[in-house]
């Protein structure tokens, strides 16, 4: 991405193979974009001119807030050293209580967007923590695949089985639905102006229902090949 600097390329000598991690590293930062662009675009096209610039501004101040773009490279390969110690035995929800805040940006960047003190914040938390543990597992086995060419290639590796990809993306969708139910009854949580919350709320509907529909069809071509 051209955001990025030259220390966050993969440490892969040209021309040689690349890890999982790397793999792993570049789809998350090709995914970001992609959905950040696709958000972006819904936004203006959806809420008009004067809303559309005031919830483009939410978005890009908490992309900006929270550092994304520049800790991704980092976050993702300790998302993945992590993995790697609940796979060798660790308790997964130990860990994640261990590292959540990191992830989550709290009391460095997150403070800015929500009001981190607030139960109904501490329940959103409690729920990316469930996230959290339930996926670890699944990220040590393909962070554990050798000789991938390619992120399909990889997914393949990683679940020769299509019925369990299908089983994440279905669950990772019922899960993320429900933190944004809780924000939808909870809306003072985010530090923004009450009444942009609807359309933020509508704006996340459809985001999550896009992404979704984008990752099952990302399913269908991998496993068509």
């Amino acid at each position: 991405m051209s955001s990025n600097t030259p220390t966050e390329a993969p440490a892969h000598a040209a021309g040689a193979p690349r890890s999982a991690d790397d793999i792993l590293v570049e789809r998350a930062q090709l995914d970001f974009e992609d959905g950040l662009a696709h958000a972006r675009q819904r936004i203006k096209e959806t809420h008009g001119r004067l809303a559309g610039a005031a919830l483009d501004a939410l978005v890009m101040g908490a992309v900006a807030a929270l550092q994304v773009r520049a800790r991704m490279p980092n976050d993702v390969r300790e998302l993945i050293a992590i993995a790697r110690r609940a796979q060798n035995g660790e308790s997964a929800r130990e860990l994640g209580a261990a590292h959540l805040d990191h992830i989550l940006r709290l009391k460095r960047g997150m403070h800015l967007i929500a009001r981190e003190d607030d139960p109904a914040f501490q329940h959103l938390r409690e729920l990316a923590l469930d996230l959290f543990e339930v996926r670890l597992p699944d990220l040590a086995r393909m962070a554990a695949v050798e000789g991938a060419t390619s992120y399909p290639d990889l997914v393949r590796k990683a679940f020769p089985d299509r019925a369990e990809v299908d089983r994440i993306v279905d669950d990772n969708a019922a899960r993320v639905s429900a933190m944004l139910d809780h924000l939808e009854k909870n809306p003072h949580v985010l530090r923004m102006p009450q009444s942009m919350a609807p359309k933020l709320g509508a704006s996340a509907r459809e985001f999550l229902a896009w992404k979704v529909a984008d990752v099952k069809k990302g399913v269908d071509e991998i496993y068509a090949t």
